[in-house]
Parts: C-alpha cells; sequence; structure tokens
C-alpha cells in the first residue's frame, strides 16, 4: 500500500493550486514564449522580418541565418480526421481580416 505524506488540508491546497485559472493562464503564457523562442526566426522570416540573434547561442552567424535558405516550405502543422479522411484539398484562400487564417476546402 502506499502511503500518503500529505496531509487532507494540503492536499486541497494543492488541488486548488492545480486547478486555478491563474495557473492555466500562467501556463499558456509560459507555453507561447517558449514557441516564440523556438521558432522566431522562422516567423520572422515568413514576416520579411530582422532575425533577432540568440544572446545564448553557441552558433556562429552563418548557421542562425535562416534568410540565406531563401523562400521555402516547411510543414509545420498537419491536419487530419474522421471528416477530412481520403478527401483531396479543392481550394484555400487566405482569410482577408486575418492573414494568419488559412481556409481549406474538401472535395
Amino acid at each position: 500500500a502506499v502511503v500518503s505524506t500529505q496531509s487532507t488540508g494540503e492536499k486541497r491546497t494543492a488541488d486548488a493550486v492545480l486547478n486555478s485559472g491563474s495557473l492555466k493562464s500562467n501556463l499558456c503564457i509560459m507555453e507561447r514564449v517558449v514557441t516564440r523562442n523556438i521558432y522566431q526566426a522562422k516567423q520572422a522570416l515568413y514576416r520579411n522580418m530582422a532575425i533577432l540573434p540568440d544572446p545564448d547561442s553557441k552558433e556562429s552567424k552563418e548557421e542562425a541565418d535562416l534568410s540565406v535558405l531563401g523562400p521555402n516550405v516547411e510543414r509545420l502543422w498537419t491536419y487530419g480526421g474522421v471528416l477530412t479522411k481520403s478527401h483531396n484539398i479543392s481550394c484555400m484562400t487566405w482569410n482577408k481580416k486575418n492573414h494568419d487564417i488559412l481556409a481549406v476546402g474538401y472535395g
């Protein structure tokens, strides 16, 4: 049998913290920060903006500079589901108000 070293009060406090909206919000912000750090160079290249150097990186400038690659398409994500399985994409268009949203029609 597993013996718990937490008292009932400590367990309630831990559950309250783990289920709090504040923790979930802070974790979401941290996830965005980490993602931005990982993909900043690719996002900057896509938006035709300057690539910020990573002060902690030990890479040389040539290795960190993605602009030498020129325009290219890299699969950053995929989507698949039961409703789209075995269907070909018949059309795609960018959202006119938010240019980061791509609408896809399946045939």
